[in-house]
Order: C-alpha cells, then sequence, then structure tokens
C-alpha cells in the first residue's frame, strides 16, 4: 500500500503473503501476513501473527497487532491508545529509532537501544538497555542496562535492575522503585548525576558516579568505585578493594572481607559504628 493509497478491509480478515504500508489501512478486519513492514503508513485495521517491522518514516497503529517480533528498525511507530501489541511479543526498538506511546503497552521482553517516548508505560517481564534513551515509564519486571550509555528520564517499577555494562544514567530524582534490588556489576557504571535515588539493596561491584545520594536499607561493596554519595542504613565492604570517594551517612559500616579505602577525609558519618571483622 503506497504513500496515498488506501486498502479497506471493512469487516472482513485476509491473509496474504507480505504486505508493505506506507498508506492507509482500513476497516475492522484482520490483515495477515508472515511479514509487515511499515514505511510511513497509518493502520486504524488490526494486524494478525508475523512479525511487524517499522522501516521507516512515522506510522501509526490504531489497530491491534498479534505480530510475536516487533522491530522498530527506523523512523517512528506511534501507538495511537494502550495495549495495540501482543502481550508476548517480542520487542526491539533499535539505535535511532522511536516507539511513541499513548497509553499502557505490554509485552514479553523489551530491548532498546533507540528511543522510549510518549506518556504511557511499557511493560515487560525483561527490558534491557544498549544506548537508549527511555522518556516513558517502565513497568515491573527485571531492567537490565548491557552496554552504550542509557538515559532513564521516565521511571521503572522493576524490581530488580541489573547494570551489567555500559553507563546508566538517571535523568532525575527517584526513577526506580524504592523496593528495588540494584546490583551495578563489573563493566557497569549508574550515574546519579546531580539526583537522588531510594532502592531497598545495593550491591555495587561497578561504579556509581554523580553528586546525587543513593540510599538503600544495605549496601553490600565488592571492588566497587563510589563517586557518588550514599545515605543511610547498613554498609559492608565485602570483597576486593573498593574506593569510597563520596560520602556515606550509613550508622553501621562493616569491613568483612577486601579492602575499603577512604579518598578523602570526612567520607563516613561521624557517629558511624565501624566494625572490621577478621577476614576484612
Amino acid at each position: 500500500i503506497s504513500a496515498g493509497g488506501t486498502l479497506n478491509l471493512a469487516a472482513l480478515n485476509d491473509t496474504i503473503g507480505s504486505a508493505t504500508i506506507g498508506g492507509a489501512l482500513e476497516g475492522t478486519g484482520t490483515l495477515t501476513a508472515a511479514n509487515y513492514s511499515l514505511t510511513g503508513g497509518v493502520v486504524n485495521a488490526n494486524l494478525g501473527l508475523g512479525v511487524l517491522a517499522q522501516n521507516s518514516g512515522s506510522s501509526v497503529l490504531n489497530g491491534t497487532s498479534g505480530a510475536g517480533s516487533v522491530q522498530i528498525n527506523g523512523g517512528t511507530l506511534t501507538l495511537g491508545s494502550s495495549e495495540r501489541l501482543a502481550d508476548t511479543a517480542s520487542l526491539l526498538v533499535g539505535n535511532g529509532a522511536t516507539l511513541t506511546l499513548n497509553g499502557g503497552e505490554s509485552v514479553g521482553f523489551a530491548n532498546l537501544s533507540g528511543t522510549l517516548g510518549g506518556t504511557g508505560t511499557l511493560t515487560a517481564v525483561n527490558y534491557q538497555l544498549n544506548g537508549a534513551t527511555v522518556n516513558a515509564d517502565m513497568g515491573s519486571g527485571n531492567l537490565f542496562q548491557i552496554g552504550g550509555i542509557s538515559i532513564l528520564n521516565g521511571t521503572s517499577a522493576a524490581s530488580f535492575i541489573g547494570v551489567n555494562g555500559g553507563n546508566l544514567t538517571l535523568g532525575a530524582n527517584e526513577r526506580l522503585d524504592n523496593g528495588a534490588t540494584l546490583s551495578v556489576n563489573v563493566g557497569g557504571t549508574l550515574n546519579l548525576q546531580g539526583f537522588d535515588e531510594t532502592v531497598d539493596y545495593a550491591s555495587i561491584s561497578g561504579q556509581l558516579d554523580g553528586s546525587g545520594t543513593l540510599t538503600a536499607a544495605t549496601y553490600n561493596l565488592n571492588d566497587a568505585t563510589v563517586n557518588a554519595n550514599l545515605g543511610a542504613g547498613l554498609l559492608t565492604q565485602s570483597a576486593g578493594t573498593s574506593t569510597l570517594n563520596g560520602t556515606a551517612a550509613a550508622g553501621s559500616v562493616v569491613v568483612s572481607g577486601g579492602s575499603l579505602e577512604l579518598g578523602s577525609s570526612e567520607r563516613s558519618a561521624d557517629n558511624a559504628e565501624v566494625n572490621i571483622l577478621s577476614a576484612g
């Protein structure tokens, strides 16, 4: 369907081999194909099973899609309302491409290297960020930062955040869920910038950057570099050589293994109780 052209299904269903949509697909029926390529089209009817690819231009999906794989390879795909995609779909937003939400959207897996925009919430079992810009919100599940520099301007309700590689930068205060478990692993960096963040538990084997404060009930350091500040709670140095360049307001500091090095004077709270165990 070329730009300027229209296919009207009315209330009927049709099955074909493949579909390229740069114009308009109208009706209330369902078009089913092995592959759908969107190139600036407007889809008001429904799409069935298969692979849905947004390849160029600005496309709008007002109908629903049953595709098991949704690939935003280029341009922008705007969802016209909530729940346009299959709940079990695997979603890929590629570098330079944009998915814009207009309401809540649930998928099985979300791999983001481009931009997630809009005012809705994307919910998946697992989210994978690789140089992504996340301006919309993300729901519950597990969030993994795996590479590149990703910016989280929206909020995340994920119960587990793993910063496994690259840099996850928070765009404002309190982007993560207060009950989340945070793991900043070797080779990964969490950048607070100048913002404050609260989680339940923080395990840091990588790098914590910024001038803000990360607050958790418990912090575990294992060969960590902490350039930002840590709030109140229990701070444990468990292994490796960790460097505390920021400040820590923890009421209790336990060195149970490895070495904790203070980057300058007055890094720990004046009223902190410090315990250096035999293995420390």
